[in-house]
């Protein structure tokens, strides 16, 4: 956690050449932390594929689209979400 006015800010970056556009999540440090270290504990707590404890490691991972692993925090509501900066900076 470093604060209210510390974002995440995740992008997409098209390949070079791609008709893709660039896609920004803004997501609020404190909702990360949070919601990342839950699904990271409920990761543990499930077995692995062959029904092994798992390991714990320094990664955590995040998804942007529907449909990634149950463990994974999606932050697709925050796609383009420059208003919560805005927002911030305000209060």
């Amino acid at each position: 956690m470093y604060g209210s006015l510390f974002f995440w800010v995740i992008a997409g970056i098209p390949e070079p050449g791609s008709d893709y556009t660039f896609r920004y999540y803004i997501v609020p440090c404190n909702e990360m932390a949070h919601n990342v270290a839950d699904r990271h504990q409920e990761w543990l707590s499930t077995p692995g594929k062959k029904g092994q404890q798992r390991k714990d490691s320094s990664v955590r991972a995040v998804a942007v689209e529907e449909g990634a692993a149950p463990y994974f925090w999606n932050v697709a509501r925050y796609e383009g979400r420059w208003d919560l900066i805005d927002d911030a900076l305000r209060d």
